[in-house]
Formats: C-alpha cells, sequence, structure tokens
C-alpha cells in the first residue's frame, strides 16, 4: 500500500476504492508461507553461499514454471531446520504463494514421514539442506503433475493488472475524480474475482496431486539418514563456513562411493555394539 495516498475528506463518491487501497487494506506481497527468525535467514543465505551446486539450478528451473518456487524453497529448508517454524499472515501472500506453495508446503508437513525427516534435519543446517535439495529435485521433476500451468499464468498476469490499477489509485482520489475512481474500482472488483476463481482452480491441482509430495517425502527420508550416518561418522560437528564446505565435500564424495557408504553401514553397526 502507498503511504502517500491521501485521505478523501469526501469519500462518499468512491468508496469501493477507498475500501479497496486504504492503509488497513494489507497488499498482498509476500510470497513466503513460513517467517524464520533473523538467525535462521542468515544461516540458511550463509549455507546457499557456501554450497555453489544443488539448490541455484533447481530455482531457476522451477521459477520457469512458478514465480514463487525459490521461495517455496527456501520454505521447504525452513519447515525442517527450525524448531517451530511460523507462518506468516495469508492475508499478506501473493495468489500464487498462498494457493500453490502453501498447499504445497502443508502436504509437505502433514506427511506421516515429515516427523522423521525433520528429526534429522532439525538445527543440522547441511542435513537439512541434503533433505530440501531432494525434495525440490523431486516436485520439479514432476512439476507438470502439480502445477495448473494456465491457471498461474493468468494469476499473474491480472496480478500485474492490479499492481498497477493500484498505481493509479492515489491521482484519482487526490483529484476526487468520480469517473477514474470508479473504473478503477470496478476494474480492481473484477480482477479480484477471477483471481479467486483461477487460485481455488491452483490449489485443487496440488491437492489432487499429493502423491507427488509424499514421494518426495519419501526419496529425502532416505537421503536425510545416510547424510546423518555420514556426518555422525566423519563429520567434524563444527558450524564454522570451512567446516560446511568440509562436511558436505566428505558428504559428496561418499554419496558418489557404494564402498564408502557400505562402510558407514558398519560403522554404523560397531557404534550401537
Amino acid at each position: 500500500m502507498n503511504p502517500n495516498i491521501p485521505i478523501p475528506t469526501d469519500n462518499s463518491h468512491s468508496p469501493a476504492l477507498w475500501e479497496q487501497v486504504a492503509p488497513d487494506n494489507v497488499e498482498k506481497v509476500n510470497t513466503h508461507v513460513l517467517w524464520p527468525l533473523r538467525i535462521e535467514q542468515m544461516i540458511y543465505s550463509d549455507l546457499r553461499e557456501q554450497v555453489k551446486v544443488g539448490l541455484d539450478e533447481l530455482e531457476a528451473d522451477g521459477a520457469t514454471q512458478v514465480d514463487t518456487f525459490p521461495s517455496l524453497i527456501q520454505d521447504i529448508f525452513m519447515s525442517l531446520y527450525s524448531l517451530s517454524p511460523r507462518h506468516n499472515d495469508p492475508d499478506t501472500l501473493t495468489s500464487i504463494a498462498q494457493h500453490f506453495n502453501a498447499p504445497v508446503l502443508d502436504s509437505i508437513m502433514n506427511s506421516e514421514q515429515y516427523n522423521t525427516v525433520k528429526g534429522l534435519c532439525e538445527g543440522n543446517a547441511i542435513i537439512a539442506y541434503e533433505a530440501t535439495r531432494e525434495i525440490a529435485q523431486s516436485i520439479v521433476e514432476r512439476l507438470e503433475e502439480l502445477l495448473d500451468s494456465d491457471s498461474i499464468e493468468e494469476v499473474e498476469e491480472l496480478e500485474s493488472q492490479q499492481s498497477q490499477l493500484r498505481a493509479k489509485a492515489p491521482e484519482a482520489l487526490a483529484h476526487n475524480d468520480h469517473a477514474d475512481m470508479q473504473d478503477i474500482a470496478d476494474n480492481l472488483a473484477a480482477n479480484e474475482q477471477q483471481i479467486d476463481k483461477l487460485s481455488k482452480l491452483v490449489a485443487r491441482s496440488v491437492r489432487q496431486s499429493s502423491g507427488v509430495i509424499q514421494d518426495a517425502i519419501a526419496v529425502a527420508l532416505d537421503t536425510a539418514q545416510e547424510a546423518s550416518a555420514t556426518l555422525h561418522s566423519w563429520g567434524n560437528g563444527d558450524s564454522s563456513p570451512q567446516a560446511i564446505q568440509q562436511n558436505m565435500e566428505i558428504l559428496h564424495r561418499v554419496q558418489s562411493s557404494q564402498k564408502l557408504q557400505d562402510v558407514i553401514k558398519y560403522l554404523g553397526k560397531f557404534r550401537e555394539i
């Protein structure tokens, strides 16, 4: 919402427009479903800076089909890493974030295996990163099954029109141009109805393809278990940037070697003894 929108002394001719652009009418601009603590955001940003391969490519691939995919990847990480994930106010989310990102994240967090995966990832950035990468990879590979692409494209176009219309509102209100105000209000209302209708189609498509998410969580569980075993066996337990690089190198070396994976299995059995 533009704070420079004047409060009309007589808004009897523009109640609809004023209601839509009033300061207490929160504009939907947030693409993140979860709200991380500052320290969690710093850890995620540092980790992305340290690990150059993995999520960058997946973000780019996913964003070609849905603009909010990069935000979804961060939300998945936070849902696994954070001790107590906190949700943003749904009223602040863009339509695609609310009707695509949020249902995907809900499907992940309501999965039968979610708590098991989270138990391995919670507080461990590297394991959370690896699990997130697997989930994102699985989703990207089957994104067309989750997406109602036509509806998403229309919603994104309509939201762009909404922003343009809102940008015209201050001048119309300032000049008390009744015809212009009514035209903007009518277009905003019509767009909002279309966005709501199409967004529900987007959310329905996600719900109908929940099996994609369940398969992704199953793969992520295997990856998280392997990463946990590897770091427990050979990781140094340090959380410094240098240690993150070292631990990721160890992890990826083990992932590419069947012999090292077998060694970890035996190490695990000896530790149990």
